[in-house]
C-alpha cells in the first residue's frame, strides 16, 4: 500500500487527528527515522494505539491496533480475592 493509501484507510477507521500528515511526512523522507506512536480514537469510540516504524530500504510499517492499556478492566471484589487466597493457601 502507498502512504496515501494507508493514511486513507485510517481516516476512514478513526477520528481526525494530525497523525496523518505525520505518516505522510515519515514515509517520504528516507534516512534517519525513528519510530513512533500515538493514541488515536476509532470513529466508533474505541481507543486506538497506531505505530510507525522505519524498514530496510526506506520502506515503511504502519500498524493500527486496540489499545487495550487505556481500557478500564473491571476491579475484582475483596471478598472474592480473600476467598481464592484461602483456598489456595489450604491447597499448598
Amino acid at each position: 500500500m502507498s502512504a496515501k493509501d494507508i493514511t486513507r484507510l485510517c481516516q476512514k477507521t478513526c477520528q481526525p487527528t494530525p497523525a496523518w500528515g505525520e505518516i505522510r511526512n515519515f514515509v517520504s523522507v528516507g534516512h534517519e527515522r525513528e519510530a513512533w506512536s500515538a493514541n488515536l480514537i476509532s470513529k466508533d469510540g474505541q481507543p486506538v494505539e497506531l505505530r510507525v516504524a522505519p524498514l530496510a530500504s526506506g520502506a515503511s510499517l504502519v500498524t493500527l491496533m486496540p489499545n487495550l492499556t487505556s481500557v478500564s478492566l473491571p476491579k475484582v471484589q475483596k471478598s472474592a480475592h480473600k476467598q481464592f487466597t484461602r483456598k489456595s493457601s489450604a491447597v499448598a
